[in-house]
């Protein structure tokens, strides 16, 4: 039940990873410059994020 729950957040955490890379593509051929920017700072937060509550995830159930 527990690692259902964290598996379910950190799948949450990769999709809004993997919307904002497309955004990201979408922005660049577009040549929208806010756009640009609002998503790449959304990738390398919720990328951080990713990271974080894994190395949190793999010293707590070790």
């Amino acid at each position: 039940m527990v690692t259902n729950v964290i598996g379910f957040l950190l799948c949450g955490i990769m999709l809004v990873f993997v919307t904002s890379f497309v955004i990201f593509g979408f922005a660049l051929f577009k040549n929208k410059a806010e756009l640009i920017d609002i998503s790449r700072r959304t990738m390398i937060y919720s990328f951080v994020t990713f990271a974080v509550a894994t190395v949190i995830l793999q010293f707590a159930f070790r």
